[in-house]
């Protein structure tokens, strides 16, 4: 699961632009200016939402876990009631939607554990670890392959 170089071309990318480029020309300062920024996501799971069983408050609980992870090897550790403010709900609301997607096989919260900051400050952080939902897309994205080589 290697995240695309900001200098490579995307495939099919018929302008020689970088995807981090062609995102900028798309959203402009919506993604440059201060703590902006932008995430990736597979379509697959947008398009699949409803197959894989989660609805609209699931998906916004998932793509906020989703936003804090950049680097495969360092699991997103967004506090849950980080989550629920941005989302103008409660913790316990966050807190059942992150059980029921945990159940679903698509999310591990993992034990407590000690993070020093850049800063040197040491935090407590829970770490989601996301390989059901890496795994679980990985087959559908299988699957709509093999589903348009039968249609062709």
């Amino acid at each position: 699961m290697k995240e695309q170089e900001p200098n490579k071309k995307i495939n099919g990318d018929t302008k020689g632009g970088t995807w981090k480029n062609n995102i900028t020309e798309k959203w402009g300062e919506a993604v440059t200016s201060g703590d902006t920024g932008f995430q990736a996501v597979p379509d697959i799971l947008i398009k699949n939402q409803t197959l894989l069983g989660l609805d609209t408050v699931d998906m916004t609980v998932l793509l906020n876990i989703l936003i804090h992870w950049w680097e495969p090897e360092d699991m997103p550790h967004p506090r849950l009631s980080v989550i629920a403010k941005r989302m103008g709900t409660s913790v316990r609301t966050v807190e059942r939607r992150v059980k029921k997607i945990e159940q679903l096989g698509y999310i591990q919260r993992l034990p407590s554990e000690q993070k020093t900051t850049s800063d040197g400050r040491q935090m407590t952080v829970r770490r989601f670890n996301l390989d059901g939902l890496v795994v679980k897309l990985q087959h559908l994205a299988k699957g709509a392959r093999t589903a348009v080589i039968k249609k062709h």
